[in-house]
């Protein structure tokens, strides 16, 4: 298994250079793209996303997908009720979040004028948005911010 990663990741033994995703060891077969890091560390006005140049790694399809599925943190509840303050019947749940930091990128489509839609006015800009549930908790914040 190899990658692309930036200097700062690099571990460097007996002339070996490599880098460590949780128990995994990658094989560095160069630099991650200067270009795409200038890139991707300016998207936000962002303090962590700039900390991001020199930590940034590109990995093939298979090895992502294998973090995208087994490396997620997965954490389970019991649903209470509210009546009883005891655990509910059929109540376990689970809950999977993804890492911190982590850095999404789509495109979006009009179907109406861009300059009419009401969805592009009110995410224009960069601003803070929580998806999903459980924001009392600190979870599903992103910056958004429309190029």
């Amino acid at each position: 298994m190899s990658c692309l990663a930036g200097s700062k990741i690099v571990i460097e033994r007996e002339k070996n250079k490599g880098i460590v995703l949780e128990e995994y060891k990658f094989n560095w077969a160069g630099d991650f793209p200067k270009e795409w890091q200038e890139v991707l560390t300016t998207l936000l006005n962002d303090d962590v996303l700039r900390g991001a140049a020199g930590r940034l790694v590109l990995l093939s399809d298979g090895d992502f997908s294998h973090f995208a599925v087994n490396a997620c943190q997965v954490s389970q509840h019991v649903r209470i009720n509210d009546e009883t303050g005891t655990s509910q019947d059929c109540g376990l749940f689970n809950e999977e979040t993804v890492p911190s930091e982590t850095l999404f990128y789509s495109s979006l489509t009009s179907l109406r004028p861009v300059k009419d839609n009401p969805v592009f006015k009110a995410l224009s800009g960069e601003q803070l948005v929580q998806f999903g549930g459980n924001g009392s908790t600190g979870l599903g914040f992103c910056t958004v911010n429309l190029i």
